[in-house]
């Protein structure tokens, strides 16, 4: 029975440990490709980080548990060899057998397993985490709509020194930024940097050498007329006289940025 109770808690541990690795490298992996897509302009909802926080919790109980049971059956398996050792034997023998046992099995181990396969473990161990994640979700609060928090705990539950603290700010500051609503981030009026339409390329380039901005609106009467948007570098593949304007889009001030 006590081996049992042993074996039971290294499986589960080993299990945990391993699903916990496997989820937050792919979670990792899934949430830079969300942000670099984000930085292309394109709409990414991050409502998954809901459904791995979940994952992740049950894998970390899955953990605790088995840490747990593991504990309790090595214990019962060094009472029964220790009965005649003294103290200091009884310490060594913990400290040389029981601590690197638990240390291999919750740490060393799953991060050998996932090290270089983390999508295919992570694929194959969800189906036994769900349900337990389900269950795991009765007993947690509803979780607030806050993605830059998830983010940041998302990205510091990795390995450490996988990823800095820029790329952490540069995640967290895309995913502030798209949530914003428009009116936050508009340039007011007595600021706008902007073309009339018809402007010479000489006076476009002075335009662009003297803003540093990439991109400059174009209007037509006054700037409460926008008709359009000339990006830098088209200076550089169009001749002089025939600087391309591109159409802007209209949104209300109330729409977030990343819609």
């Amino acid at each position: 029975m006590i081996w049992l109770a042993v074996a039971i808690g290294l499986v589960l541990t080993v299990l945990g440990a391993t699903a916990s690795a496997a989820l937050i490298t792919v979670s990792r992996a899934d949430l830079a490709d969300a942000v670099s897509r984000r930085l292309r302009g394109a709409s990414e909802s991050l409502d998954w980080l809901v459904s791995a926080e979940r994952e992740l919790a049950a894998a970390t109980a899955t953990t605790g548990l088995g840490i747990a049971v593991l504990a309790a059956g090595l214990s019962a398996v060094v009472d029964a060899i220790t009965g005649a050792l003294p103290l200091w034997g009884v310490l060594a023998l913990l400290l040389l057998v029981a601590l690197p046992f638990v240390l291999i099995s919750g740490y060393v181990l799953p991060r050998w397993l996932t090290a270089h396969r983390a999508s295919r473990v992570a694929e194959r161990l969800r189906p036994l985490i769900r349900p337990w994640a389900r269950v795991i979700s009765l007993f947690l609060p509803e979780p607030a709509r806050r993605p830059v928090a998830d983010v940041r705990t998302l990205w510091r539950q990795g390995s450490p020194g996988a990823m800095g603290s820029d790329e952490l700010a540069m995640v967290g500051s895309v995913i502030t930024f798209a949530q914003r609503p428009i009116r936050e981030v508009m340039t007011p009026r007595t600021k706008l940097v902007a073309i009339p339409e018809g402007a010479a390329f000489d006076e476009i380039q002075a335009a662009f050498v003297q803003s540093g901005y990439s991109r400059l609106p174009v209007y037509r009467g006054t700037v409460d007329e926008i008709v359009g948007m000339v990006h830098v570098f088209d200076l550089l593949k169009t001749a002089a006289d025939s600087v391309p304007v591109r159409p802007v889009g209209v949104a209300p001030g109330s729409r977030s940025c990343g819609d």
